[in-house]
């Protein structure tokens, strides 16, 4: 019995759910077997402040990281105020915060904790933030902290907890679109186009000329063809943004003799990009 799935209008998936049951022992957890697991939910609930350290810890410190998509949504506030205070976490890092000047501190604060911010203003979306237990000692690094022309979001913070040694939290937030992203792509377009990616993905890519013989004399010829997607899904795909990424890319860069060269070139286009933005 097997069933596809839809995720996409052009990809689909297939569950076999006979095989499944044929294979033998699954574990909805697999991993090693011979590490200490602590129970973290045994530990005794925080007090109604949160920022009593509980005594049985010693000097375990729990992390953990969310991407939130709006901490402005009061819904998504008190889920998370409900999640940090029933697990006890001491420091907790949010992406996607989509906060702003407009939002004061008091309005997102959670008992026992201190907030640090690093909002998106310029435009919507992004923004990343920390929520740390008040007895730890923090020290925010401005000078590599900060939003950067490539949309990356970095906020460092320097921790320390009673007598111990500090040690560094780094919260990170990348744009989907980001030139990290499209220097990945635009590799994978040049494997594509020189025969070295599998044939799954260079098959997709299929030049003007092939379509049209009126395009085989004209500058144009070695031009993919766009796929004609309308919606914004379709859009988002590897196949549309690998065609649009190679269109766009100088002659002398895809003209390149191998994956390293090309690689060099591109990073020297994305640094000239970044030092004229600064």
């Amino acid at each position: 019995m097997s069933t596809r799935t839809n995720y996409y209008h052009n990809s689909t998936a297939t569950f076999q759910q006979a095989k499944l049951i044929i294979s033998g022992d699954i574990s909805p957890n697999p991993g090693p077997t011979n590490c200490k697991i602590y129970d973290r939910t045994a530990s005794s609930s925080p007090s109604s402040t949160g920022s009593k350290p509980n005594s049985t810890r010693h000097n375990e410190v729990r992390i953990s990281h969310l991407n939130i998509r709006s901490l402005k949504c009061r819904e998504h506030y008190l889920l998370l105020k409900d999640f940090i205070a029933s697990k006890d976490i001491d420091i907790f890092t949010l992406s996607e915060t989509w906060l702003n000047e407009n939002v004061l501190d008091h309005e997102i604060q959670i008992p026992g904790f201190n907030i640090h911010r690093l909002d998106r203003s310029h435009k919507h979306g992004g923004g990343v933030c920390v929520y740390v237990n008040e007895q730890f000692k923090v020290q925010s690094l401005a000078d590599i902290s900060g939003i950067f022309p490539s949309g990356l979001h970095q906020l460092w913070l320097k921790i320390q907890i009673r007598n111990l040694r500090s040690f560094l939290v780094c919260t990170v937030y990348r744009p989907p679109h980001s030139d990290q992203l499209y220097f990945r792509d635009a590799v994978l377009a040049f494997k594509c186009m020189s025969g070295l990616a599998p044939v799954y993905l260079s098959d997709k890519l299929i030049t003007r000329s092939t379509v049209s013989k009126r395009e085989l004399e004209t500058r144009n010829s070695q031009m993919l063809n766009i796929p004609l997607f309308r919606t914004a899904t379709g859009q988002k795909t590897f196949y549309y943004r690998t065609v649009n990424i190679w269109n766009n890319l100088n002659n002398d860069i895809k003209v390149c003799i191998d994956v390293n060269s090309f690689r060099s070139k591109l990073r020297g286009v994305l640094l000239d990009k970044f030092k004229r933005e600064e």
